[in-house]
């Protein structure tokens, strides 16, 4: 399966509002990270004792992971946004 998106009037390959976005996604994407490793190591409390905070941290994981594996493609490739958005809450509840 592929998806093509074709903007005709193109795109600056330089384009500083297109570097700008990827370094907020990846920043964003370092924060749920650091979240998950402080919910793991119990930075908030007790590392992962009651049933509650593993749920909590097995669906957190799957948020980060669905925001990091879906969204680059809008960032980087102009993708619309309701496809990957889609696909990442299959990811979370799948």
């Amino acid at each position: 399966m592929a998806t093509v998106t074709i903007r005709h009037a193109g795109k600056d390959p330089g384009d500083v509002v297109s570097m700008l976005y990827g370094l907020v996604y990846q920043f964003v994407c370092i924060l749920l990270i650091v979240t998950l490793l402080k919910m793991a190591t119990g930075g908030h409390g007790s590392p992962l004792q009651s049933y509650g905070k593993r749920v909590g941290f097995v669906l957190f994981a799957g948020v980060a992971i669905a925001i990091y594996s879906n969204f680059s493609g809008v960032v980087w490739w102009n993708h619309p946004v309701q496809y990957p958005a889609l696909t990442a809450l299959y990811d979370v509840v799948a």
